[in-house]
């Protein structure tokens, strides 16, 4: 009996040193180029977050919430991630929902253009991989992905990532995570042409899945009595049709009693310029992106029951880390 007990204690410490290893070279191997972004989400205390953003690199590069912190104390996430498709920001949506309970939930339609559920699988394990299991995890891949036994199993994945592993794959930054809460930064400015005037007499149809799941997202708010913002943002980039389109997201809106911005019309009232206020086609420079963010914090203060928790004992933290992305955002400027 003895001899049996010492076999299968064997087997047992092999096995739970396997699985340590496997988990570890999981984790090396996988694709981290949005952790930043996506990973510090799970370190916020729950049901700590009063508004949270979620959309494309439209999004993230754009609304920063250490900005709405200290400008307004608003406390939120920006849960965003490159070419994040609309179906994939609905399931997002619902993940925060269960995770944070907020009171807002703004989201970018600016990729209503797509026609597919994701722009590939490789985006949506950036989207994905950073986010602790859970039922709606789940139901997201197995919705979203044809390949779900790579989220389950991600080495199979990223297996052959050793060649181009760097030192960054190797360590975690949690304080850069905390400094930005899920933002990014362009800082170049890029020249773009203007872009052709659009009237919502040119609105155009959404496309099957995207208008799928827009009305599902706005389903989903009002079943768990979350206020939801729209937001559409500017790009040069397929100007022509983004436009058309955030007039008929614009009318989906008014229909359901939910507020849309279409920053293509705000742009002027901003004083954002094609000429100078852009690092590219489709983003934002780090200093227009903080005119966007502090205009966005004001409507949300005036439409929206968000309290200002600067006050709140509870949020101290908070100030440490607002203290972190300017430290950081210091480094921007100078670059």
């Amino acid at each position: 009996m003895t001899h049996k007990i010492k076999k299968l204690l064997r087997a047992a410490v092999f096995l739970l040193i396997f699985a340590l290893l496997f988990q570890w070279a999981t984790f090396v191997l996988r694709d981290k180029s949005q952790s930043v972004y996506m990973a510090g989400f799970q370190l916020e205390e729950r049901d700590s977050l009063d508004v949270i953003f979620i959309g494309s690199s439209m999004m993230y590069r754009t609304v920063y919430p250490m900005e709405l912190w200290d400008e307004y104390g608003i406390v939120s996430y920006n849960l965003g991630s490159s070419e994040q498709s609309l179906p994939t920001s609905t399931w997002l949506a619902q993940y925060a929902i269960e995770a944070q309970h907020p009171d807002l939930i703004v989201v970018d339609v600016g990729l209503c253009t797509g026609r597919q559920k994701i722009n590939s699988e490789a985006r949506l394990h950036q989207s994905m991989d950073d986010l602790p299991w859970t039922w709606t995890k789940l139901q997201c891949v197995l919705d979203l992905s044809s390949q779900p036994e790579t989220f389950l199993f991600p080495i199979i994945q990223y297996h052959s990532r050793w060649e181009t592993l760097t030192e960054s794959d190797l360590l975690i930054s949690e304080e850069e995570w905390e400094a930005w809460k899920g933002a990014g930064y362009y800082n170049q400015v890029q020249p773009q042409e203007p872009v052709e005037t659009v009237t919502a007499e040119d609105a155009q149809p959404l496309d099957e899945v995207p208008l799928t799941y827009l009305l599902r997202l706005i389903e989903l708010c009002e079943e768990n009595q979350v206020d939801l913002l729209l937001v559409g943002m500017p790009t040069s980039k397929d100007a022509g049709v983004r436009q058309r389109l955030y007039y008929t997201v614009d009318s989906i809106a008014e229909e359901h009693q939910i507020d849309f911005l279409n920053f293509y019309e705000l742009m002027e009232p901003l004083g954002l310029t094609w000429e100078s206020s852009f690092s590219d086609k489709m983003h934002l420079h780090y200093d227009a992106a903080k005119q966007v963010t502090s205009y966005l914090g004001g409507y949300i203060m005036e439409h929206y029951d968000v309290p200002d928790r600067r006050s709140d004992p509870d949020y101290a933290a908070w100030y440490e880390a607002s203290e972190l992305y300017h430290a950081s955002a210091d480094q921007i400027v100078c670059s």
